[in-house]
């Protein structure tokens, strides 16, 4: 099935990917209809075809692998989109959304958050009253997985550094 038979949106959702790898995949199947372990490994230098196949089933894209005969004349795999409706749009949905949407925490949260990672690391805290600027930026790493990186950076450094400072 080339890009002309296919529904708009699922080529756009194609289109969309950027990453290398998979996006040499899409292409080629968008132009040709199919891509042969053969093409990924002559053509296109890929010496594991299979990878490059999982990398566009990561992407969402549906794909199903047939066999063909390769110019050897012995049978090879070959890759062409399987259903468009079987795209795996809740991920590409909720993937956009995350890149559009950076979820953070009020900073009431994230102070209490900072408190909480200083009480339980006072080690590292001695460590930046002594003078050791890389404590702070362990403690922050902590403080984002604790919040689960739903901290904006900025405010982040700025409440530990404030908490931090007050304690030396």
């Amino acid at each position: 099935m080339k890009a002309k038979d296919l529904p708009r949106e699922f080529v756009k959702k194609c289109k969309a990917v950027t990453a290398k790898r998979p996006r040499t995949v899409i292409d080629h199947i968008l132009k040709h209809g199919q891509i042969t372990t053969e093409e990924l490994k002559e053509k296109y230098g890929y010496n594991h075809p299979p990878r490059a196949a999982r990398d566009v089933k990561e992407q969402g894209i549906p794909l199903e692998m047939f066999r063909v005969t390769g110019s050897d004349g012995r049978k090879i795999g070959a890759y062409r989109f399987g259903d468009p409706k079987k795209v795996a749009v809740s991920e590409l949905v909720d993937a956009f959304k995350a890149q559009d949407e950076k979820i953070t925490l009020p900073e009431e949260e994230v102070e209490k958050m900072a408190e909480k990672v200083l009480l339980d690391n006072p080690g590292p805290v001695s460590d930046y009253a002594k003078g050791q600027e890389n404590a702070r930026q362990f403690l922050f790493g902590k403080l984002m997985k604790e919040a689960a990186g739903k901290i904006d950076p900025k405010v982040g450094q700025q409440i530990l550094k404030e908490l931090l400072d007050a304690r030396t």
